[in-house]
């Protein structure tokens, strides 16, 4: 049973033991007035924050542009050069030893390091007065021999004449001995020592005429003694001679002094090495290349050699340049000879003679020289139908960028030859084809390009 009781204004409820005056249920409902209030007024600021903000503009997307720098290619034939370097040396380098022995009285005033004596000039004198004696002496025995070769050629003749003589002499004494000996037959007209006396007398002739027929048999051998002696006496003054011009020691040719160790006054001998000299006129560079690039790239000579060995082509034109200055020293050269194929470092060495050594440009009045350091190209083949780029533009793989319609594009490519800083494309490349020069940092096929075309794109023969 539920009892109710209202006093001053108040309720009080009881039930089951739970007891809630009226000033209670007054709080608890305006408190929950007050919080439905503040929600719907947090709602009803939020929805006019939220009309009063504008809407953000709509972004459009927009494709990224890559900016690089390309050529424009084309397919054209392209000279090739094979490189190689060496040290320029004088062809010809002479000893100079005195070919006789003696004190040396006479120098030339260029006859020092460096200093230059001209061909047929005498660069330095021996004392000659012993080969000056020797010479005499060696006169005086060719006319001695002349004179004997003279003599024995008169005396052959007197020596015949008198044999001759000898000879009717002998036919007298014979037809006087068979006169007598008929007369002593005939009844005693002659006497038997007449007779003898006769006989005596064909045999003094006989031997006479057996004498000068010996003498006139040896006249050959005794002439051909006199001969050899007469020849003897002249090999003798033809080296007193020599000898004597010996003493004057004269440049080969025109010659660059490269070392001495002679004096006025010093005495030498024939096993004296005393000067060193070169010929600055003839130069020649020894280089190596490569014996695959030389196979492939270097142009040789048709036909067969005599002696079954290979040769360049010798008409192949041959820059030669001076690599101790930037204003370099400039001559032109061709292919001499092939000396060697090394078959321990693969190369073929080349020996390259400098054509124009004596009016061979010149820096500041200085001149290619023997020592100097060049860096030599040698006209090879033609590529023939070629894109020549630059070998930056090739990447390790073999890849090549290219510009196709705006996008970027790679490309593989088969390179023929890289020639210094380019390269030069078999296949892969077209004319017309835009190659990129210098490569994105982003690399993604299809990336659209803006390309500025460079002007100084690699040539080839025609251009």
């Amino acid at each position: 049973m539920t009892d109710m009781a209202q006093t001053d204004g108040s309720s009080e409820i009881t039930g089951g033991g739970h007891h809630v005056t009226g000033t209670e249920h007054h709080s608890v409902w305006l408190r929950g007035g007050l919080f439905a209030g503040v929600l719907v007024a947090g709602v009803l600021a939020m929805n006019v924050i939220a009309s009063m903000r504008e809407d953000p503009p709509v972004r459009e997307e927009t494709e990224m542009i890559v900016r690089a720098r390309g050529i424009v290619v084309s397919r054209s034939d392209f000279q090739t050069v094979l490189r190689g370097y060496g040290t320029v040396q004088s062809r010809r380098e002479a000893d100079i030893l005195p070919q006789v022995s003696g004190r040396v009285v006479w120098t030339h005033p260029n006859l020092k390091a460096g200093g230059i004596v001209g061909e047929g000039e005498t660069m330095l004198r021996i004392d000659d007065s012993d080969y000056a004696i020797a010479v005499e002496r060696a006169e005086a025995d060719v006319l001695a021999g002349e004179a004997d070769v003279e003599r024995l050629a008169r005396e052959h003749e007197s020596e015949q004449r008198r044999l001759a003589l000898s000879t009717e002499m002998l036919a007298i004494a014979r037809r006087d001995y068979e006169r007598i000996e008929t007369l002593v037959g005939d009844g005693g007209v002659e006497s038997e020592s007449a007779l003898d006396m006769a006989s005596s007398r064909v045999t003094q002739e006989e031997d006479k005429v057996a004498n000068m027929e010996l003498a006139i048999a040896l006249f050959p051998a005794r002439s051909k003694s006199a001969g050899a002696r007469l020849k003897t006496a002249r090999a003798q003054l033809e080296q007193a001679k020599l000898n004597l011009a010996r003493t004057t020691v004269e440049a080969p040719f025109t010659a660059r002094i490269v070392s001495e160790s002679v004096d006025v006054g010093q005495y030498v001998t024939p096993a004296t090495r005393i000067l060193r000299v070169a010929d600055d006129s003839l130069l020649e560079i020894p280089v190596s290349i490569d014996g695959t690039e030389a196979a492939e790239w270097l142009r040789f000579a048709e036909g067969e050699s005599s002696d079954g060995w290979f040769f360049a082509d010798p008409g192949a034109s041959v820059r030669v340049r001076w690599t101790g200055s930037e204003d370099s020293l400039v001559s032109h050269g061709r292919i001499a000879r092939v000396a060697d194929y090394d078959r321990e470092t693969r190369t073929l060495d080349l020996v390259i003679e400098v054509t124009d050594a004596l009016a061979r440009g010149a820096a500041n009045g200085l001149t290619l020289s023997a020592g100097m350091f060049c860096e030599v190209e040698i006209e090879g083949r033609v590529a023939e139908n070629v894109v020549a780029i630059p070998r930056a533009a090739v990447d390790s793989q073999g890849d090549v960028l290219v510009s196709e319609d705006g996008r970027l594009k790679t490309v593989s490519v088969t390179v023929a030859r890289f020639e210094r800083d380019m390269a030069l494309v078999s296949d892969g490349l077209e004319t017309d084809d835009i190659v990129l020069t210098d490569r994105p940092g982003r690399i993604v096929d299809g990336l659209r390009l803006e390309v500025t075309l460079l002007n100084d794109a690699p040539a080839g023969i025609d251009g």
